[in-house]
């Protein structure tokens, strides 16, 4: 039994037309499917669902225009901003280098939601400078970027019941990574109560498995103190279970049925 990659990570417009011309022309997203309601790019291995919601119901509006926790991987921060910034992406500041050695910016798309592109540390001869740039900026993967209340002890829930591993804890603990047979999760550490109430309340993660009963019982039988939902069979054919980690954020393994 192994765990699939992450398959999609979705945020939310009230318009799809805007949205679909941001990601494919600003941002260069290669376009796999659109309707009226949402919009699917390719992001590397996984795929970025842009949904329409109304502005005139409370539950959808409150999905728009929030930190959505997902980071696009660069070569080079820096040449990657001074590109997308001269096609007007509306950066939130430059990109800063981070204490555990990468570099972020985060950026707004139309609908004020917050991504971030982020560049790694190249440790492959444990330095943390930057890696070379290839001749031009590329998006590589998408991963999701978590707001934790205690990064050391979320990536222990992920690694007690759900059979991660730490890949990395920045020293003081301020972000850290944890995966599984290819994906990869992100905490980062946060005090502010409306990015954790964002965690608790707006962002949910999907991971396609195989064997799902077997990780099942694996997750039952670690008996995880928050709430889960059960292996059951979905309306849209997929078998699924659901699992909240010590923020509140929603995990969602799913299998086709």
């Amino acid at each position: 039994m192994s765990l699939g990659p992450i398959e999609a990570a979705r945020v939310f417009t009230f318009d799809i037309a805007r949205a679909r011309a941001f990601y494919a022309e600003r941002l260069g997203l290669r376009l796999r499917w659109a309707d009226d309601g949402a919009a699917v790019f390719d992001a590397g291995p996984c795929m970025l669902v842009v949904e329409s919601c109304r502005a005139d119901e409370p539950e959808e509006r409150a999905l728009v225009g929030r930190f959505a926790g997902l980071s696009f991987s660069v070569a080079d921060a820096e040449a990657a901003y001074a590109e997308l910034s001269s096609a007007g992406v509306d950066f939130v500041e430059p990109p800063e280098r981070q204490g555990w050695g990468g570099v972020l910016a985060h950026f707004r798309d139309p609908d004020g939601n917050v991504l971030t592109i982020v560049q790694y540390p190249d440790r492959s001869d444990g330095s943390a400078g930057p890696t070379e740039a290839p001749a031009e900026p590329r998006v590589a993967t998408v991963s999701p970027v978590v707001p934790v209340r205690d990064v050391e002890a979320t990536a222990r829930f992920y690694e007690r019941h759900l059979g991660f591993r730490a890949g990395f804890l920045a020293e003081d603990r301020s972000y850290g990574i944890v995966g599984r047979d290819g994906t990869a999760i992100h905490l980062i550490h946060a005090e502010d109560e409306q990015a954790l109430a964002a965690t608790r309340t707006n962002i949910s993660i999907f991971i396609e498995v195989a064997d799902i009963d077997a990780l099942w019982a694996e997750v039952e039988a670690s008996q995880p103190p928050t709430k889960v939902r059960a292996l059951e069979k979905t309306p849209w054919g997929l078998r699924e279970f659901h699992i909240l980690d010590p923020d509140g954020c929603l995990l969602r393994f799913g299998e086709d049925g």
